[in-house]
């Protein structure tokens, strides 16, 4: 992403993906899945996969991770069925398969977030990816029967995780943070009719750091049942 050959390309597919993410955390669209079950397997898998390409986080081995071994440094590119990984040597090209317990992980590079432009559109993809609007995932009847899994519930939970972890990049440009911390979150889930009604009205904006500060957790003393690490993991 950092390279300039790459960096408009891959730009234009993370940022479409991204719009969609926001659309799969939207209420209508929630709403929707969790009443009719329909989700593009195809859009799901490319939404988690945008969302952790920016805001991965993961320890374990795994596909893509840069590692280790006694020949040099490589990629993972693929699992054997008899669960050893394929590694890439990054000098040579040559593959080799390894035990996971031979193989030492190297350190993630983090996603370049100043090379990613913000327009006035994708601020607003980055305040509703931070705003999570999940009214109707708590609505929803998540009783669980015998053998079955709630397979729409279990992937608005997935995107909710993904989305969590890619927003932490946003820490790393102050200036790009604060403008989509002001950006007015009164229309965003409005018809046109609605938000001409507000305009009528005067109605102050509402801006998404008001927002969440509204919606924040306050401090509880009971101890969670996971920390941190293990819900990142999750996701």
């Amino acid at each position: 992403h950092g390279l300039l050959g790459w960096n408009q390309i891959l730009n234009a597919m993370l940022i479409q993906k991204l719009n969609l993410a926001a659309y799969f955390l939207s209420d209508a669209c929630l709403t929707t899945m969790m009443n009719d079950g329909s989700s593009s397997d195809q859009q799901q898998y490319m939404v988690v996969a945008c969302l952790n390409v920016i805001g991965a986080w993961d320890v374990r081995p795994r596909i893509g991770a840069t590692a280790e071994i006694e020949s040099g440094q490589g990629t993972v590119i693929r699992v054997t069925p008899k669960g050893k990984l394929c590694i890439q040597l990054h000098e040579t090209g040559e593959i080799k398969k390894v035990p996971v317990s031979n193989l030492k992980l190297l350190g993630v590079t983090e996603f370049n977030f100043d090379r990613m432009p913000l327009s006035e559109n994708f601020i607003k993809t980055w305040a509703n990816l931070l705003l999570i609007r999940h009214s109707s995932l708590n609505s929803h009847d998540k009783k669980s029967y015998h053998g079955q899994v709630n397979l729409p519930y279990l992937r608005s939970q997935q995107n909710i995780l993904c989305a969590l972890n890619a927003t932490r990049v946003l820490h790393m440009n102050q200036y790009k943070l604060r403008k989509i911390l002001k950006h007015p979150v009164n229309g965003m889930d409005q018809s046109q009719e609605q938000q001409s009604i507000e305009e009528e009205l005067n109605q102050q904006p509402v801006l998404l750091i008001q927002k969440l500060l509204g919606k924040a957790t306050r401090p509880s003393p009971l101890k969670p049942g996971f920390n941190i690490q293990e819900m990142q993991l999750a996701g």
